[in-house]
């Protein structure tokens, strides 16, 4: 099941990609995440006019509140089990393969070396008090 719309996946990709492929940073937001913007229902999120910027809140306030964190393989995991972190998680992964496998095959290089290239600086980019994945534990970047 698809969280949130097609624009919006695309827009997810796009915000990985930029923030673990470029040399750039994510710009931080001018406003803080409104979660008005998505409710739940049952287990699933429903996407109601959410939009690019409220996408990389998202992914920001899953990692600032400690339910996802980055890991070397290039993909995000659930810290803890809460507030459908569980499905964040399998949309941001989603979307970060879709645009690996992209990447590789423009470069014609293997998925696995744009994953481990992508975790690299997942780790390196990660703020101070988020969640890493070492040697199998999850631990607070220093």
């Amino acid at each position: 099941m698809t969280l949130f719309p097609t624009a919006v996946r695309i827009g997810l990709m796009s915000l990985c990609a930029s923030a673990l492929l470029s040399s750039h940073a994510i710009a931080q937001p001018s406003a803080a995440f409104t979660p008005a913007h998505v409710s739940v229902t049952s287990s699933a999120f429903v996407a109601s006019s959410i939009t690019m910027q409220d996408a990389a809140n998202l992914i920001r306030e899953y990692k600032d509140r400690g339910y996802i964190g980055e890991t070397r393989t290039g993909y995000v995991g659930v810290v803890r089990a809460q507030e459908h972190a569980e499905e964040v998680a399998r949309l941001i992964n989603e979307v970060r393969r879709e645009e690996y496998i992209r990447l590789a095959k423009e470069n014609n290089v293997p998925v696995a070396e744009i994953e481990a290239l992508a975790g690299q600086r997942a780790i390196q980019r990660t703020q101070t008090g988020h969640y890493i994945e070492v040697d199998g534990e999850w631990v607070r970047k220093p």
